[in-house]
């Protein structure tokens, strides 16, 4: 069994230190649970979700088997605590020792083809630990891209030729701003997991805030103006006019009823923001809160092994700008990504359903609609 020590919170980010004295029996037990027939090398969550959902339960037991009992008690209450650390980062866990080159995408919307449908597996290991832990939360599923995700589940998450600025804040597609026409669920869990980290430390950062403590630094005024006016997200065309993505929303929301506060950043590259309802001051007031999330977040240097574990409804994030551009891309930053949701699919004689976005077993890919990509 892997060792644990919590070593510290930092900015609301409960830090694990993964140890191991016999790092051998880790890859022997890893390669004897997962021959070459298995599943994980060969799944595809749009064609055949259950044999995805094999190697998804296969990916468990090896977590099960090595995790420290208090970690995988902690990791499958946390998507349920609306106080304390709002994000994990688990540092250390054993990944693939031959690391294929980063994949390189041309443009942040190329998805390199059909990638749903595509079952290859990159890095095994890796993407068993996050198929594994995603298991443990809830459930991994496809994200609201029609292309994108390989075998439907894992997306990479590299540098991408013609993006290499500051990804501003924001929430994983907040369904208080998405159109109510696409049924999807706003994942509650999203897991960043790094295969390789950037050359050097000056190399792009995830950052990450915590949504009470961006309300506590944020001046009364422009918290008062986001509670009770909207604002609309616009991205530009190839013609130059601009088209509003989802509906406007209330940047922050107070939910009476369990005591907290929700902000939703809906920001994306190359876009603007107008407010339907409170005009220029609204959209000053959300541009000063989206920057002080910017400024004020954590910056987490994801390594190979480290994985990042965010509750989606607490926490805004984020990434700085690429330094290394050109010839580092292919030994340059390269991250996994699942979403994790415990909403999934409909219970035996449920007829009359809250949320439209819950599915039939066993699909996993209820967010299956033409989206916008992110780099996180």
């Amino acid at each position: 069994m892997l060792q644990s020590k919590t070593s510290s919170i930092n900015n609301n980010i409960e830090i694990i230190d993964i140890k191991s004295n016999s790092i051998g029996e880790v890859y022997k037990s890893w390669e004897d649970r997962f021959p070459k027939e298995s599943p994980l090398f060969d799944y595809s969550a749009k064609q055949d979700p259950e044999r995805a959902l094999l190697a998804v339960h296969e990916s468990l037991a090896f977590v099960m088997q090595w995790l420290p009992t208090a970690i995988i008690s902690r990791l499958a209450s946390f998507p349920f605590q609306k106080s304390g650390p709002s994000a994990i980062l688990l540092r250390g866990l054993p990944i693939d020792v031959d690391i294929p080159p980063t994949p390189i995408k041309a443009s942040v919307f190329d998805d390199a083809g059909d990638r749903e449908t595509d079952s290859s597996t990159l890095v095994p290991i890796a993407e068993s630990w996050l198929l594994g832990i995603s298991r443990l939360m809830g459930f991994p599923t496809g994200a609201p891209l029609a292309t994108g995700d390989r075998g439907g589940l894992i997306r990479d998450i590299t540098q991408n030729a013609d993006d290499v600025n500051d990804l501003p804040m924001h929430r994983d597609y907040p369904a208080v701003a998405r159109d109510p026409k696409f049924a999807m669920v706003e994942p509650e869990i999203f897991i960043l997991f790094g295969v390789r980290g950037d050359v050097d430390d000056s190399g792009a950062k995830t950052v990450v805030m915590d949504s009470k403590t961006l309300l506590d630094m944020m001046n009364p005024t422009d918290r008062a103006l986001l509670r009770t006016t909207t604002v609309q997200t616009e991205i530009e065309l190839p013609n130059g006019e601009y088209f509003a993505i989802g509906r406007p929303f209330l940047p922050i929301i107070d939910n009476e009823e369990d005591g907290t506060s929700t902000v939703t950043l809906n920001n994306l590259p190359k876009a603007r923001y107008v407010s339907p309802d409170g005009g220029g001051q609204t959209v000053e007031a959300y541009k000063r809160m989206s920057q002080l999330a910017f400024d004020k977040g954590e910056r987490v240097n994801l390594k190979a092994g480290d994985m990042l574990i965010i509750q989606n409804s607490r926490l805004v994030h984020g990434r700085t700008k690429f330094y290394n551009t050109g010839s580092c891309l292919a030994s340059g930053r390269w991250l996994i990504k699942a979403y994790v949701t415990n909403r999934l699919w409909k219970i035996p004689g449920e007829t009359s359903l809250s949320d439209m976005a819950h599915t039939d077993y066993p699909n996993l890919n209820p967010m299956g609609w033409g989206g916008f990509r992110q780099q996180d």
